[in-house]
């Protein structure tokens, strides 16, 4: 008894679950990760919590329907299909387990669809479809062998172990132990109990009980280690049956009512149906004949509503030995009759005699011809009526018979070809909706992918601009202010000993560096402006010719230390709509670019047209041109477009990517023309009516 007080102690949350339930409670995003942790839980729980197991699957089943996320609503489709399979609803289980089939076949999740297999072959195991289980599990076996699944291996041999067990191959004590050796190789704890609880069930049928017991109590061991209750009630109920055939029917009542505890407590109905008749085997045995029958007719129940065949010939044939013990033999008959038509044999008056037992057999023929002496007298009496009317009745049951015969041909044809027709006319129903469906589903997965790439490309663009922010920041931006630091350094330090040359020199330096830096950082400033939607466009009816002397005057200096000529020139006076700031920026960087690169004594001119509802203005220098693979490459942030100017003057790149996007924001293009050695052209386009 000590063992039995025990069963009920079970560890229900295992660090596992704690984990899981941890990770789902600090994972706020709802996204395809909560999917997983919600389908995990719902797993690692149906040994334990199987309603928390419904609760888990359903949540991630919305959620992945949501997300369109097929590998998630498959799996919870299948784990719902779990909990039905647990509460013996069959046919809910059933159409759970081919709905999630039939999402893995969509998006080939061989080891998902050998699960399905496995399940749906487990529903016809349970109602004795037995060829239909097999040719499942054979198939699931074939696909985990060539994903290398051991698991799934122990599992579907297991199986395919208990189909072997009900054909009576001897077979099956391989196939089971094979299972329990790779179960014990991965540690699969519950597989090695299931495996020991088959293998005990051999024994028990060999009549080799002490062997049974033995692999029984070591799977009890192991569920109550789990936490696994359905498995707990099952060795009881197979300890049980060991105690009965022992004869230790008090001992045996205590486990199979412990059993059926379980079983309800999880609403295991096949477990309740399976208890019952075993409950109801012991009261039979001990010649308490009223609670036998209340048990066994119970369990028919339940075994009739869950179509559970194998049951019912256990129930038909306990009734049957119940009703005969009692002396109603009329359903002792009955129910055997129904026992030997469910078992797909033969029956005669002779099995009949036997399984009411000979002890009964005295009463059984008394009572028959009792039935046959009263039905002679009867035909004694009615002998010489029957002779007279003998041709008038068979003349009129032959017509009846013929009239029946065709009302029923024409009434069958007539209702077959109504039910084809609906059953056609549904179908082609269903037919045009699952069209209609994919069709939309083909229309919503190819906007979400164009949506897809959009967003990716966006993503790259941003992570391009914010390396090439920090580069500046990190690199560029730093130089200028190494070399004002430097040379200041030494000034303050050798200001006594340095003449007023090198002083001069000095000066010179940290002068251009603090002008290079200024000219970064405003490029820097305005074209951060510009990412953050910090400048805003302003356009304005303006004078080009003002703009152009503007920014001459802003470069002269440059030019004449390089001795460079420039100059620039309009068609005639021209009137541009553009934004100021935009126009002077882009002018500024593209002279001073030109300038950088053109070698001393050379040219920089800058030319502007109107040409329809244009303006194009250009700058050309005769500097050192670029290759056709630098020009390809110029505008894009996310390459290294600095180059050092004739007199090693530093850059960015920044100032010819903020031109780019100010030209664009007026509607413009910006193309370059250039040639190693003689020079560049920088040229863009402005319409004069932009609105």
């Amino acid at each position: 008894m000590a063992l039995l007080s025990s069963l009920l102690t079970i560890n229900a949350q295992t660090p596992k679950i704690d984990s899981l339930e941890s990770l789902l409670q600090k994972h706020i995003e709802t996204d395809t990760v909560k999917v997983n942790l919600l389908n995990q839980l719902a797993y690692e729980l149906y040994l334990t919590e199987i309603d928390k197991t419904l609760e888990y699957a359903q949540e991630a089943r919305l959620l992945a329907d949501k997300l369109n996320f097929f590998n998630g609503k498959a799996e919870s489709l299948r784990l719902i299909g779990i909990y039905y399979y647990i509460k013996s609803d069959y046919p809910q289980a059933l159409d759970k387990f081919q709905e999630s089939l039939k999402i893995n076949q969509e998006i080939k999740n061989k080891r998902n669809i050998s699960s399905c297999l496995n399940n749906i072959g487990l529903i016809y195991w349970r109602q004795d479809k037995y060829l239909q289980a097999l040719e499942l599990f054979q198939k699931s076996l074939t696909i985990s062998k060539a994903l290398g699944d051991k698991k799934g291996i122990s599992k579907l041999l297991n199986n395919i172990g208990l189909i072997q067990k009900t054909q009576g191959n001897p077979q099956a004590l391989d196939s089971y132990k094979e299972s329990l050796k790779i179960n014990k190789e991965i540690n699969n704890k519950r597989g090695v109990s299931m495996c020991l609880n088959n293998i005990g069930n051999l024994y028990l049928n060999q009549n080799k009980y002490a062997q049974a017991l033995d692999y029984y109590q070591e799977s009890l061991k192991i569920n109550k280690e789990l936490g696994y209750k359905r498995g707990i009630s099952v060795c009881l109920i197979n300890i049980g049956l060991i105690l009965i055939e022992e004869g230790d029917y008090s001992k045996a009542l205590d486990y199979c009512q412990k059993a059926l505890k379980i079983y309800e407590d999880i609403d295991s109905k096949y477990g309740i149906s399976s208890s019952y008749i075993d409950i109801g085997a012991i009261y039979f045995k001990i010649n308490n004949y009223s609670k036998a029958l209340d048990y066994t007719l119970k369990s028919f129940e339940i075994a009739k509503e869950l179509e559970l065949i194998d049951n019912q010939k256990k129930i038909h044939l306990q009734l049957a030995k119940i009703y005969a013990t009692t002396k109603d033999f009329k359903k002792a008959y009955e129910n055997y009759v129904l026992y030997k038509k469910l078992s797909d044999s033969l029956f005669n008056e002779k099995n009949i005699k036997k399984i009411t037992g000979l002890e009964y057999q005295y009463e059984y023929e008394k009572a028959k011809q009792a039935t046959e002496l009263e039905q002679q007298k009867k035909d004694a009496i009615n002998k010489a009526e029957l002779k007279r009317q003998k041709m008038v009745r068979n003349s009129f049951i032959v017509g009846f018979i013929l009239m029946l015969l065709l009302v029923f041909v024409v009434l069958h044809s007539f209702f077959q070809k109504r039910k084809v027709n609906r059953i056609l006319l549904a179908q082609k129903n269903k037919i045009e909706e699952k069209n209609t469906e994919l069709l939309s589903k083909n229309k919503e997965i190819q906007t979400q992918t164009e949506e897809l790439k959009t967003t990716t490309k966006k993503l790259e663009e941003l992570n391009a601009t914010k390396d090439k922010f920090f580069s500046i920041i990190a690199h560029d931006l730093k130089s200028p202010f190494n070399s004002i630091l430097g040379f200041s350094n030494l000034l303050l330090e050798d200001y006594d000993e340095c003449d007023d040359i090198e002083i001069e020199r000095y000066l010179k330096m940290i002068d251009t560096s603090a002008k290079q830096a200024y000219k970064l950082l405003d490029n820097l400033l305005n074209w951060a402006r510009v990412q953050t939607k910090g400048f805003i466009f302003n356009p304005k009816e303006q004078s080009l010719d003002k703009i152009l002397i503007e920014v001459t005057k802003l470069n002269e200096n440059n030019a004449e230390m390089k001795n460079i000529k420039l100059s620039y020139s309009l068609s005639k006076d021209i009137n541009i709509y553009a934004d100021y700031d935009m126009i002077e920026i882009i002018l500024r960087n593209l002279i001073s670019n030109a300038i950088k690169f053109t070698p001393k004594n050379g040219e920089v001119k800058i030319n502007a047209e109107q040409v329809n509802d244009n303006v194009i203005i250009s700058v050309s220098d005769t500097g050192v041109g670029m290759e056709q693979e630098k020009l390809e490459k110029i505008f894009d942030i996310s390459e290294k477009n600095s180059t050092a100017g004739t007199e090693n003057e530093t850059g960015t790149g920044l100032g010819l990517i903020l031109c780019k996007e100010f030209i664009e924001k007026h509607n413009g293009k910006i193309w370059i023309e250039s040639e190693i050695g003689k020079g560049s052209k920088f040229i863009f386009s402005i319409p004069n009516n932009f609105n």
